[in-house]
């Protein structure tokens, strides 16, 4: 059984690059965890998935919606970065999750879907950074530019 998690790896390459250096393996620059707000929006996304499927799949049903999704398996799928498909959730969880068979592929689904939102917004918001940068650049220049051109001169006062 191969995981997308046994794929990444975390040592040097064996082969070095045109510098000579020998780069990491895994070659992507996303971390293994979430953290801050994007942790947060995931989390608050599984624990209001967890009522609803509640309310859904099991509406008069005497257990609450932490037999759905228990806080452990919870907090396991919110911050690891790296689960992406239902062996890698059986491999993490174990047996700690009774409904990862039935509820895997639906909390995949969400988790990504939120890690596409967020890496959207940064994108966007890096965007927009460096639009400011470049306009704040261009204004420096510009002031610059007249400052020079308005600048007195002293001729003739050698004479």
């Amino acid at each position: 059984m191969t995981t997308s998690i046994d794929i990444v790896k975390d040592e040097p390459s064996q082969h070095p690059n045109a510098l000579g250096k020998r780069p990491m393996g895994s070659g992507t620059r996303e971390g293994t965890h979430r953290a801050g707000d994007h942790l947060q929006c995931v989390r608050q996304a599984l624990f209001q998935w967890r009522a609803n499927t509640r309310k859904r799949d099991y509406p008069y049903s005497c257990f609450t919606g932490v037999a759905l999704l228990p806080d452990g398996p919870l907090t396991t799928i919110t911050s690891n970065h790296r689960l992406a498909v239902i062996d890698d959730l059986r491999a993490v969880l174990g047996t700690s999750w009774a409904f990862v068979d039935n509820y895997g592929e639906e909390v995949l689904a969400l988790v990504k879907k939120k890690d596409e939102e967020d890496k959207d917004y940064r994108m966007m918001k890096a965007l927009t950074n460096r639009q400011a940068k470049r306009q704040a650049t261009d204004t420096a220049k510009a002031t610059q530019s007249q400052m020079m051109d308005t600048k007195p001169t002293n001729k003739g006062t050698w004479a």
